[in-house]
């Protein structure tokens, strides 16, 4: 029997405006169903109306926030966390020249690459992207994965507003963690503690590293490239 997985993935930054972008992907292999009763249980309770999303952390959310990372982390399931970064200035823009909808495939494809293991199969939902009418992107991500590792390893491939979704919600808290801590190292507006500065450094705690950027733990690994991979050319209606 072949291992499977969960596998959510979200996006910070924006495309040509941001320095720093990045892909995350947050895989359970065990555990992602208990983990949302958990954080709906604790979300009624805290009277947490708003999505669990970074931009929404303020002086009187941040709290929220980093209790949902505490239940990612004390429940008994098994996750890690898989980050790309790409610094824009220093020439690695990966939506240079190509078409938006094209260029997050090909990242998501790739963080997907570096984040399943041997044999591994899995499900994989996006945080939800507009794409042209006549692309089948969901199609393309999961071709573009088992074409790259020679084998069936995206069983499937799912675009899905993140509102109905905490494995999405978390992967948005985690990504944007590591955005934030890339960009104070560049941005003197982008503080340390700061509602956001104080969730991202919790975040690192969480992953069990000292800081996000570069950091490498059981559970969490961003990856910093140099070189972009070669990117894995397919119809748009794969």
């Amino acid at each position: 029997m072949h291992p499977s997985a969960d596998i959510f993935i979200d996006e910070s930054g924006t495309a040509r405006q941001s320095r720093f972008l990045v892909l995350g992907a947050l895989k359970f292999t065990r555990g992602m169903g208990l983990v949302s009763n958990e954080l709906t249980v604790f979300k009624d309770q805290a009277g947490w109306r708003g999505e669990a999303h970074f931009s929404n952390i303020n002086r009187d959310t941040g709290y929220m926030f980093r209790e949902a990372l505490n239940i990612l982390k004390s429940t008994n399931c098994r996750f890690t966390f898989n980050a790309v970064v790409y610094d824009t200035q220093g020439g690695k823009d990966p939506f240079k020249g190509k078409e938006a909808w094209r260029a997050h495939a090909q990242q998501t494809i790739q963080v997907v690459q570096r984040s399943l293991s041997p044999d591994e199969i899995a499900a994989i939902t996006v945080d939800n992207i507009s794409v042209p009418t006549e692309v089948d992107y969901d199609a393309y991500v999961r071709v573009g994965v088992n074409k790259s590792l020679n084998r069936f390893a995206a069983a499937s491939v799912c675009r899905m507003d993140s509102k109905a979704c905490w494995g999405l919600q978390l992967a948005d808290i985690l990504t944007s963690a590591v955005g934030h801590q890339y960009r104070q190292g560049v941005d003197p507006k982008v503080k340390a503690g700061s509602p956001k500065g104080i969730v991202a450094n919790h975040a690192a705690e969480v992953l069990g590293v000292e800081s996000l950027c570069n950091g490498k733990s059981r559970t969490f690994h961003v990856h910093e490239l140099t070189t972009p991979r070669k990117p894995v050319h397919l119809s748009s209606a794969s």
